[in-house]
């Protein structure tokens, strides 16, 4: 369930207005349920720079950088992934990377402890979910966009990768080889 704390943006002259925008995560098992909050310190940006999580009414990450730029809708702040075999959860931020594809911020999160996991490259995202049901999340697509002049070397093949949240974001070989093999 989504739920925002602000209206639509306002445009003010040419400046996009937004105000924080909050989602409740899934009810986890003895975990109950987090509240997770994607702040616009400056208000004059199209994007978010910060993010905080609740548990109950306690603060448990308070992360915010200043050329951070969350995607976020009020229908869709993160993308939530168990981690079954570890009771952790991992929740999922895309991050606006200019002209390149995006990447993505994951916060992991379990009873215990919560912690920002990693950035991960760019990646334009094809694959988003586990897809193998190996009961790892799955990102694929394009690591870059093809700048060729000289369309016969694009797609480049090395600019793809299936990659798995998990540490240090290994490529997922199996699947990037049978995902390459299906472009044409």
């Amino acid at each position: 369930m989504t739920v925002s704390c602000s209206d639509k943006p306002k445009d003010v002259g040419r400046q996009i207005e937004l105000k924080n925008i909050y989602q409740f995560s899934y009810q986890h098992g003895g975990l109950g349920r987090d509240s997770v909050v994607l702040l616009n310190s400056d208000n004059k940006s199209e994007f978010y720079d910060g993010i905080q999580i609740f548990r109950g009414q306690q603060l448990i990450i308070d992360y915010q950088e200043k050329n951070l730029e969350i995607i976020g809708t009020p229908q869709n702040v993160f993308v939530e992934h168990s981690r079954r075999t570890q009771n952790e959860y991992f929740y999922i931020f895309k991050i606006f990377e200019g002209q390149s594809p995006n990447s993505f911020l994951i916060v992991i999160t379990s009873k215990e402890e919560s912690s920002i996991f990693g950035k991960t490259e760019t990646n334009s995202a094809d694959i988003f979910g586990d897809i193998d049901y190996d009961g790892k999340f799955e990102i694929g697509g394009w690591t870059d966009y093809c700048q060729e002049d000289d369309s016969n070397k694009c797609p480049d093949m090395n600019l793809y990768r299936v990659f798995e949240i998990d540490d240090n974001f290994p490529t997922d070989t199996t699947l990037t080889k049978i995902f390459k093999q299906l472009i044409k």
